[in-house]
């Protein structure tokens, strides 16, 4: 089970809420193509090539302690609605939400690869793919 913070701001109120997806299966897929640099060879990753896939599994269900429309306190209407409909909800919101994680994703994972030597992670000798061709 996955569990996530979400900020969600309505009118003149803060709310932290939770979301728990009982079986999420998240691909990532990424192009790399092997550079030289000196004696040792690194990792290049090609971020907007590469593919991503978000795939839920069994339901999502969303908690929060209070959720206010204007002055009324509407937790549980709020949280019945996205409860019930949070297929046609992520289908709308899902999308920037998952390219800014997988930005991230990428952005740590090309810091990794990057700096640190493949001969550090990988035994195998990888030389035979140095290019500038992405795999």
């Amino acid at each position: 089970m996955a569990v996530g913070k979400i900020v969600i701001l309505l009118v003149s109120a803060i709310v932290l809420a939770d979301a728990y997806f009982e079986k999420l299966k998240l691909s990532y897929d990424f192009l790399f193509n092997v550079e030289r640099r000196g004696n040792d060879n690194f990792l290049n990753l090609n971020f907007e090539n590469s593919k991503v896939g978000v795939e839920i599994l069994q339901g999502v269900s969303f908690t929060a302690d209070t959720l206010y429309l204007g002055q009324l306190e509407a937790s549980d209407l709020i949280l019945g609605v996205v409860n019930q409909y949070w297929k046609m909800i992520l289908k709308a919101t899902g999308v920037p939400v998952l390219d800014g994680f997988f930005k991230y994703v990428f952005d740590l994972t090309q810091k990794y690869f990057n700096n640190v030597p493949v001969s550090d992670y990988i035994d195998d000798d990888v030389s035979y793919f140095v290019s500038n061709k992405y795999y």
